[in-house]
C-alpha cells in the first residue's frame, strides 16, 4: 500500500520542532570551526572585556552575553560557537511556531524548519559569534508575537512588543530600519485604532525605558554611533539599482527558496480564517524599499522573510493535499531544499579545504554572484570565509618582530593596528605569543585609549604606507603579513617606530577612525 508523507509524521509537531532545532544546533557546531575564528568573534570578545552601555558601533547586549559565555565556557573556538548556534536553534523554533499560528501542521513545520536550515543568511550568521545571531533571534521573537497580535488583536500585546523592541535595540539597531515599514503597516491596518488607547504608547514607553541606558551613553559620547552610521553608509556599502538589489536579495536568501517566499508574500495579502495578515506584507515591502534607499546589506532584511516563510510553508501544506502531491511533491520539495543547502554549504561554511573552497567558489561565481555588501569584498573567498583565515599566523609574525627587539625595548613596546580586526586578534593570541595587548583608533578600540605603554617603541600594522610615521623620529619596515586569502585592506605591513615627537595622548586625538 502506498503511503503519503503524512503517514510518517510524529505524534507531536513539538517533537518535530525539537528535532529540527537540534539539527540546526549540531550542524552549526560541527561545521563552524575548520578555518579558525572569524574576525568579528575576536572583536566581540574584546567588547566583552570592556563592558559599557554602548560602543561606537554596537549596543551592549551581545558583549554582555559574551562575557557570561566566556566566563562559563571559556574562549575556545568551540565555546565561542555555542551562543550563536543556540540563537539559531531558537530562531528556528520561532519560525516553526509562526507556521503553527498560520494554521500549519506537520508538513508546514517540517518545510519551514528545513528552509531555515538551508537559508544562507542564517547558515552564515549562526556559524560565528557576533551580535547578528542574537539580533535575528530577538527579531524572530518580535515577529512571532506580532503574528499572534494580528490574529487576536489583544491590546495588551503592545506591552510585549515594546519590551522586545527595546531588547532588540539594545543589541543592534536593525529594528530602526524596519520601523518605517511597521508604522506604515500599522496606519494602513485596522489596528491604527489602538493608537487612541494607552496600550501602544505604554509599549513605546517600555521600549524607551529599556533603551535608555544606551541613549544616555550616546548623549555622553556626542552621538558617536550616528556619525558611524553616516560613515558606514557613505563609504563602505555598495550602491546598486533596485532590480540588482532585489536580485542580490534573492541570491543571498538562497534562490531555491524564492518560490516559498513569494507564495508566502501572496498569502499574507489574503484573508485566512477571517484574519487579515496584510500587515506583514506591507511591512516587508516598505522595509525592503527603506533598506534599498539606505544601501543596507541585503541580509539585514533577513528577519522579514521569517513570516513569509511560515505563511508560504502553510500554503504549500494546504495546496499539496491530493494523493500524488502528498506522496511525491511534498518529499521532493524537502529533498530539493536540502540539496540546495548542500550545494551552497562550501560558500556559506568552512567545510572544504581552503584551496578546494576557492576552486568551488570560482566555479559558482558564474551562477551565484551577488554584488558584495561591502565595497572592499575582493578576496577569492567570500568575506564570511576569508576573514577566518590567517589570524594566528599574523599574531605569530608580530611575535617574531617583538621577540627580535632588544630586551630593554620589549619592556616599553606597544602594538598599534589600523583597524579592529588585527587588534582584537592580537589581544586573543597575546597570552599564547607573550605579546602586549594591541591598541587601535578604530571604532570601539578608540574609546579604550592608547594603552599603558609610553609609545617610545611601537609595532605598527598598517595597510599600505605607514600613516603614523610623521609622529616618530624613526620608522623601520619589518615586512608584510603573509596571508594570501584575506581582503585587500587587511593585507598589512609591519613597522617598528621609535621616539615619538609628541605625547601619545596628542597622537591619539588624531587617530579616531569610523571607516
Amino acid at each position: 500500500m502506498k503511503r503519503s508523507i503524512s503517514s510518517f509524521k510524529p505524534n507531536s509537531t513539538g517533537l518535530t520542532i525539537f528535532l529540527l532545532a537540534l539539527a540546526k544546533f549540531v550542524v552549526q557546531m560541527v561545521t563552524g570551526a575548520r578555518y579558525g575564528i572569524f574576525v568579528d568573534e575576536f572583536y566581540t570578545l574584546a567588547l566583552s572585556k570592556h563592558l559599557a552601555f554602548g560602543s561606537v558601533d554596537v549596543p551592549p547586549l551581545t558583549p554582555f552575553l559574551t562575557a557570561i559565555s566566556r566566563t562559563l565556557l571559556g574562549e575556545s573556538i568551540t565555546a565561542l560557537h555555542v551562543l550563536p548556534a543556540l540563537a539559531g536553534a531558537f530562531t528556528l523554533v520561532f519560525v516553526c511556531l509562526m507556521a503553527r499560528e498560520f494554521g500549519g501542521k506537520f508538513y508546514a513545520v517540517l518545510i519551514n524548519g528545513v528552509a531555515f536550515l538551508v537559508a544562507s543568511p542564517w547558515v552564515i550568521i549562526n556559524s560565528y559569534l557576533s551580535y547578528d545571531a542574537t539580533d535575528q533571534l530577538i527579531l524572530a521573537a518580535f515577529l512571532y508575537v506580532l503574528v499572534r497580535f494580528i490574529k487576536n488583536g489583544n491590546k495588551k500585546t503592545w506591552l510585549l512588543l515594546g519590551l522586545l523592541a527595546g531588547v532588540a535595540c539594545m543589541n543592534k539597531m536593525t529594528l530602526l530600519y524596519l520601523g518605517p515599514g511597521f508604522l506604515t503597516a500599522l496606519l494602513l491596518s485596522k489596528y491604527r485604532k489602538h493608537l487612541l488607547t494607552p496600550w501602544p504608547w505604554l509599549g513605546a514607553l517600555i521600549c524607551l525605558i529599556v533603551v535608555s541606558p544606551y541613549l544616555i551613553w550616546q548623549m555622553k559620547h556626542d552621538w558617536v554611533t550616528l556619525n558611524y552610521w553616516i560613515s558606514y553608509g557613505t563609504t563602505r556599502l555598495v550602491k546598486t539599482s533596485l532590480p540588482v538589489y532585489l536580485w542580490n536579495l534573492a541570491l543571498e536568501m538562497n534562490l531555491v527558496l524564492l518560490p516559498l517566499f513569494l507564495i508566502g508574500l501572496t498569502r499574507v495579502f489574503r484573508h485566512k480564517d477571517g484574519v487579515n495578515y496584510s500587515f506583514l506584507g506591507t511591512m516587508f515591502l516598505v522595509s525592503t524599499l527603506v533598506m534599498f534607499l539606505f544601501h543596507a546589506k541585503t541580509w539585514m532584511l533577513a528577519a522579514m522573510f521569517l513570516p513569509l516563510m511560515a505563511a508560504g510553508g502553510t500554503a504549500l501544506e494546504e495546496w499539496l493535499t491530493n494523493g500524488l502531491a502528498d506522496r511525491v511533491l511534498k518529499p521532493l520539495l524537502v529533498a530539493l531544499f536540502l540539496l540546495s543547502g548542500v550545494v551552497l554549504a562550501p560558500i556559506n561554511l568552512p567545510v572544504l579545504p581552503v584551496d578546494s573552497a576557492i576552486e568551488y567558489v570560482a566555479k559558482f561565481r558564474s551562477i551565484f554572484n551577488p554584488t558584495g555588501g561591502f565595497v572592499f569584498e575582493t578576496a577569492a573567498l567570500p568575506i564570511n570565509l576569508s576573514m577566518r583565515l590567517g589570524w594566528d599566523g599574523m599574531a605569530r609574525q608580530v611575535a617574531e618582530v617583538f621577540d627580535g627587539l632588544p630586551p630593554q625595548d620589549q619592556k616599553v613596546t606597544g602594538i598599534y593596528t589600523s583597524w579592529y580586526g588585527p587588534a582584537s586578534a592580537i589581544d586573543y593570541y597575546a597570552l599564547k605569543f607573550d605579546l602586549p595587548n594591541a591598541v587601535s583608533g578604530h571604532l570601539g578600540y578608540y574609546l579604550w585609549g592608547p594603552g599603558p605603554t609610553s609609545w617610545k617603541v611601537m609595532i605598527i600594522l598598517m595597510h599600505g604606507s605607514n600613516q603614523l610615521s610623521p609622529f616618530f623620529e624613526t620608522c623601520e619596515s619589518k615586512g608584510a603579513i603573509e596571508n594570501p586569502y584575506t581582503l585587500l585592506f587587511n593585507q598589512l605591513n609591519i613597522y617598528v617606530c621609535r621616539d615619538p615627537y609628541i605625547d601619545k595622548d596628542e597622537i591619539w586625538k588624531r587617530l579616531e577612525s569610523l571607516q
